[in-house]
């Protein structure tokens, strides 16, 4: 399966004939791949779970069974879904969860205003995260099967994820699937977010929108990361109203 990554120098844009580059290295899973590496057990790892369509709990159970350590899983719900089933549901099925956090939140943000705002601060101290949501898309037949890829990519093995937590204890910074080129896709890579995000640059940053006239576009919004890469993003001080 084909990844990309960030990497842990400083990330100093510069521009191309089609996109601003933030070391971006595709990189390749290796299906042969054996971890030697002791260190890896030392890694302190949080998950976030957006579990918008809980028909679709089993699915994330089987995948989450691949992570091979230890982690704590913070689960974000409907309203009117029940804490208490969620609980016990992962909790009895998941191998080498930890502790298992589950809190509702807003329909609002997608799975991202609960990563931030109701997960961020806690994630933000973990050697490595994960972001995994219920990702659907009924208003396109042709994404039916968009979860599957993005999962399996991230979280189908114990060869894939121990794969990924050795770039991540290296020089990687974030660890995301590579994307395919899809035509009715903004070729900017902004599509509406460009407003939004010029505001929160010039509001929390001192990064200027205009030196990223191309942007890579993170399809399906999952990935793994180090924690210090992103603690300032997942500090943000937002609320559900942005």
């Amino acid at each position: 399966s084909a990844i990309n990554y960030t990497t842990r120098n400083e990330l100093q844009a510069y521009q191309h004939e089609e996109y601003a580059v933030y070391n971006v290295v595709p990189y390749f899973l290796n299906p042969y791949f054996q971890d030697k590496e002791t260190t890896l057990a030392k890694i302190k790892i949080g998950i976030h779970l957006h579990l918008f369509y809980q028909d679709m709990i089993e699915d994330c159970i089987d995948y989450l069974n691949n992570i091979p350590l230890p982690f704590d899983l913070y689960l974000s719900i409907p309203k009117d879904a029940s804490i208490q089933e969620c609980s016990t549901k992962f909790t009895s099925s998941l191998n080498l969860a930890q502790q298992i956090i589950v809190e509702h939140v807003p329909n609002r943000g997608r799975d991202l205003a609960p990563l931030i705002i109701q997960f961020g601060q806690r994630l933000a101290d973990y050697d490595v995260i994960a972001h995994f949501h219920t990702k659907k898309s009924p208003h396109k037949q042709t994404l039916n099967g968009w979860f599957d890829s993005l999962m399996s990519t991230l979280c189908g093995s114990h060869t894939r994820i121990s794969q990924i937590l050795s770039l991540l204890i290296q020089d990687a910074k974030t660890v995301y699937p590579a994307g395919n080129q899809i035509a009715h896709w903004d070729s900017s890579g902004w599509s509406d977010n460009h407003g939004t995000a010029k505001t929160f640059l010039e509001k929390y940053t001192d990064f200027d929108i205009a030196d990223f006239q191309r942007v890579e576009f993170p399809q399906g919004g999952m990935f793994w990361a180090k924690g210090a890469a992103l603690r300032e993003f997942l500090t943000l001080p937002l609320t559900y109203q942005d």
